[in-house]
């Protein structure tokens, strides 16, 4: 019993031991997650951060929050999303960088690019929506040099010219190398953009393990997985970068979600009164905890194997989920959208409709 006890007494010092540790590192090193980025920015050309899961909306309060500030605009100038598809470049650059217009023109332009930006029949994620509309609204009261450009990264798509279920399967064929068309996108981007002497640097929002810098898909083979940050990374070792955005990571079973490294992390932005905060992972207490936002195969990763740095932004109780905006399927769309679901052997139903104009969530 005496040594049962004193085994107990040392596993529970020794975790208490490890949350001093990273509550010291937290105190010891302050940095907003805005002016964290910004430090990014000085030695790194594209900044990957990982997106929540899509629909979450206060992860774009946070983006704005990065985007609309002076050094952004002035320095950086360019956001490119895994959520918008390089064929809507054009409507893109013409709602966002145009001289000042009407609203009821402003919104006619932002619904026709909601309504064509997926490689899926619709986008309806209401952030998506919104965080455009802000950006558009702050440029208009910036000059034309200094209005922030957002690019899409994803594949093109048009989806007028698929008109059969056959079509629309050699459309998915092209999804197995989707990472590595995003990353040459953004890489051929880049070089473009230093050649012609514009603004070469941008912010990259990829979601999940598309912002991934190093992860296997089998313990054994070592083979490195398909994901857009490590292609880029391997092309531009010394310009880019990721950032983890907290969140809560997912179970293999059930679509659960699980607090990570156990908790202990959770108990440590609680003990720094979940102050927003962004820090290195590497040279931390945070980089060698295992790895475990991808549940799906068996690794010996570290955190620092993956990502580069960390921001905790809000508590997982502020997380939430929005749907839709007002007018995405009018009467006229509806059979447009009906047609594309068709392409991929479903229906669209009343409820669903209700929920892409922001009726229901």
């Amino acid at each position: 019993m005496k040594y049962l006890y004193i085994i107990l007494l040392f596993l529970i010092s020794d975790k208490l031991y490890s949350q001093d540790q990273y509550s010291d590192y937290l105190k010891n090193n302050p940095c907003t997650p805005s002016n964290y980025v910004e430090k990014l920015f000085i030695n790194n050309d594209i900044v990957t951060i990982c997106e929540r899961d899509h629909p979450e909306m206060t992860q774009y309060d946070f983006f704005f929050e990065l985007v609309s500030q002076q050094w952004f605009i002035k320095n950086v100038g360019n956001i490119i999303l895994e959520t918008a598809t390089r064929s809507i470049q054009d409507k893109l650059d013409t709602y966002l960088l145009s001289n000042k217009t009407s609203d009821i023109t402003n919104e006619k332009r932002l619904i026709e690019i909601c309504r064509n930006n997926s490689i899926w029949p619709l986008w309806d994620n209401h952030n998506f929506y919104s965080f455009l509309q802000r950006i558009q609204k702050l440029n208009e009261t910036l000059s034309p040099k200094d209005r922030i450009r957002v690019l899409g990264a994803d594949l093109s798509v048009v989806w007028s010219k698929i008109k059969t279920k056959v079509e629309y399967q050699q459309f998915r064929e092209s999804f197995y190398d989707r990472d590595q068309i995003m990353a040459q996108m953004v890489i051929d981007w880049h070089k473009n953009s230093v050649q012609n002497q514009s603004k070469h640097k941008a912010l990259l929002i990829m979601n999940y393990r598309h912002a991934y810098g190093h992860i296997y898909w089998t313990e054994n083979s070592r083979s490195k997985a398909d994901n857009c940050h490590r292609y880029i990374k391997e092309a531009m070792p010394q310009l880019s970068t990721n950032v983890f955005l907290n969140r809560k990571t997912d179970r293999k079973l059930f679509n659960l979600r699980k607090k990570m490294n156990k908790g202990i992390w959770d108990k440590v932005f609680q003990a720094n009164n979940y102050q927003p905060i962004g820090f290195s992972i590497s040279n931390s207490p945070f980089e060698n905890a295992h790895f475990d936002d991808y549940p799906y195969l068996r690794h010996h990763l570290k955190w620092k194997d993956v990502f580069d740095h960390f921001i905790f932004y809000n508590h997982t109780k502020e997380f939430y989920w929005q749907s839709g905006a007002k007018g995405l399927v009018d009467n006229d769309f509806y059979s447009e959208l009906e047609r594309r679901y068709k392409l991929l052997g479903k229906r669209i139903s009343k409820r669903k409709v209700r929920m892409f104009n922001g009726e229901i969530n």
